[in-house]
């Protein structure tokens, strides 16, 4: 269950995705609440699939509308730097074997890949635990709420579309030393191939 609130507007938005149930159901089903904050009470239900039409329904006229249908939509093509010019811990560098293993349909390998980054992960936090040093993600900080927020405020955004773009594409691809990937070298590693193959 993930939970949006917002103050401004007096709602929240409670909402659940389900992969499939244990014995039945189907598969990527998607149920939410939306919900008046001071009073608690529902205004609105959401249901569906999130890979093909969610709706919303009014409590008071029970009636649903179509929220989403991805079939309408326009995809926007990924594009990704090669993991050559990603730093280890991204995700298509990370979890390469794994996405391999899974497309081959090698669930033991694909686990065995994955309790492997998990272990790796956890070492690392006793390590720091051990001498005292206390994780710092690259785009979050810890703020005084106790929750993480994202070092680029919103309102440091340009209103502008194209300049809006670059600072965000500067400050997501931007390496630690400040040099830039480079999004027109080919993807070379034979894993990652292999993974996101078509």
């Amino acid at each position: 269950m993930s939970t949006v609130t917002c103050k401004h507007s007096d709602l929240v938005f409670d909402v659940e995705f389900k992969t499939k149930g244990i014995l039945w159901g189907s598969y990527n089903q998607i149920a939410g609440k939306i919900r008046r904050l001071s009073t608690g009470e529902v205004l609105y239900d959401i249901s569906g699939n999130w890979q093909t039409a969610m709706y919303i329904t009014d409590r008071q006229s029970g009636k649903p509308e179509l929220l989403f249908d991805s079939a309408s939509e326009h995809v926007v093509p990924q594009i990704v730097a090669c993991a050559a010019e990603q730093e280890p811990n991204e995700s298509r560098n990370l979890w390469k074997h794994v996405t391999k293993a899974i497309r081959e349909s090698n669930l033991n390998d694909a686990t065995t890949h994955k309790t492997a980054i998990e272990e790796a992960q956890r070492s690392q936090a006793k390590e720091r635990e051990a001498t005292g040093e206390r994780f710092k993600p690259r785009f979050f900080q810890l703020e005084i709420d106790g929750h993480y927020h994202p070092q680029l405020m919103i309102k440091d955004i340009p209103e502008d579309a194209a300049a809006a773009k670059e600072k965000l594409t500067e400050w997501i691809f931007a390496r630690p030393d400040g040099s830039m990937q480079d999004f027109s070298r080919e993807e070379d590693d034979p894993v990652v191939l292999a993974a996101h193959k078509h």
